[in-house]
């Protein structure tokens, strides 16, 4: 303590006065002058005091290194663990004798850019860690009136990642993009096509064409109708304005409705009802029936040639079991197919199926206080949707 030491000095001065080794003005100039350098002692210790805590809370390592690239010196926290620095041996080396040689060369033309420009210099570089390789942002400053430079060297693997997860969204959303004209063109074609022979040629088609053709513009505006009413439900959920009823549910009937409003035999779909009893769930039964009608084109459309619906019940839960014998996926996309604009199944050269059907699906399910989820299992592929009972 600084108060002790003047303390001292001022006992041991005025012992020397008593003695008449000193005179007065000499004393009073020393104790100013021991009182000054104590303050300025202590000022310094806290000033380093102040900068190693910022020391301290800085993530990055930091690295001082002459001009030619030799390493000085380096700090790192103990939560670091950094490949090629783990000891002191390698101070006095150069960053080419502990470092890869492509990103070597890179620190030291960047070095001599941060002498010649006199500016920081950044680049980013990835270093194996444990067993992966993880990014990392460089940042070289020049010290001023010196030939050293100071190296921060930052871990940018979650913003890396973070960059690379918007992009594969945008990536998805432009292909999305795609889909939608690809998907909305294909029935809007059949309906304008058969809409214009009618209109042109009615009058000299038989019935039984005229029927057909009806038809087949029933069905395209059905399916243009679903796929909009798959974009509104995602539009919806994206701001937190989607809503669902939760009323008694007959699930055999809906999936009836379901096949019928497909036009398809139903016989295609093989419908297994593991109880006598009649099942009722509680939720929305136009949501119900979006939900039936996505899983059961998924499985037409990318799955086996034999489909099966089995609905059966237990402690308080319907189960509705949409399998098919198709190529089953692998594990690690079971979740991943529930992801906004994710698709499974390649486009094989053109804009497939949206994307949003099992997103919608297990939003809806979720929104009625049940579940969507994906199994592979006996070489049957199986959406399995749960609803509470009533």
């Amino acid at each position: 303590d600084h108060n002790v030491d003047v303390a001292a000095m001022e006992m041991g001065a005025v012992d020397y006065l008593a003695k008449g080794r000193i005179d007065k003005e000499l004393l009073e100039r020393s104790i100013r002058y021991a009182i000054e350098r104590a303050q300025t002692l202590r000022a310094l210790r806290d000033a380093e005091a102040r900068n190693q805590a910022l020391l301290d809370g800085v993530p990055d390592l930091i690295l001082r290194l002459s001009r030619d690239a030799t390493l000085l010196d380096f700090r790192a926290s103990e939560e670091q663990t950094v490949p090629y620095l783990g000891a002191g041996e390698v101070l006095g080396r150069t960053i080419a004798e502990v470092l890869p040689t492509e990103i070597a060369e890179q620190a030291m033309h960047h070095i001599e850019q941060a002498f010649t420009l006199g500016e920081v210099q950044v680049f980013e570089h990835q270093l194996p860690m444990k067993d992966e390789l993880r990014d990392f942002e460089a940042r070289i400053i020049p010290v001023e009136g010196s030939d050293e430079v100071v190296i921060l060297v930052r871990d940018i693997a979650d913003r890396k990642a973070a960059e690379r997860h918007l992009e594969e969204l945008v990536r998805s959303k432009d292909e999305f993009l795609a889909s939608v004209s690809h998907e909305l063109r294909t029935p809007l074609t059949a309906v304008v096509g058969f809409a214009e022979v009618l209109q042109d040629s009615g009058d000299i088609l038989g019935v039984s064409e005229q029927e057909a053709m009806i038809n087949s513009i029933a069905r395209e505006a059905l399916d243009i109708a679903n796929i909009v009413e798959d974009l509104l439900v995602v539009a919806r959920a994206e701001i937190g304005e989607l809503t669902v009823a939760r009323v008694p549910v007959d699930v055999g009937a809906e999936v009836a409705n379901v096949l019928e409003a497909r036009g398809r035999a139903v016989a295609t779909v093989e419908v297994v009802e593991e109880t006598e009893e009649r099942r009722e769930g509680q939720g929305d039964a136009a949501r119900l029936r979006q939900i039936l009608r996505n899983l059961i084109d998924n499985a037409d459309r990318h799955g086996g040639e034999h489909i099966q619906v089995h609905i059966t019940g237990s402690d308080g839960i319907v189960k509705v079991l949409v399998r098919d014998d198709g190529p089953g996926l692998p594990a690690e996309q079971w979740e991943r197919i529930f992801e906004t604009y994710s698709r499974a199944y390649p486009p094989d050269g053109q804009p497939a199926s949206l994307g949003i059907g099992l997103t919608v699906s297990r939003q809806l399910a979720r929104l009625m206080d049940g579940d969507l989820t994906y199994h592979y299992e006996g070489a049957w592929s199986t959406f399995e949707l749960t609803l509470p009972s009533t």
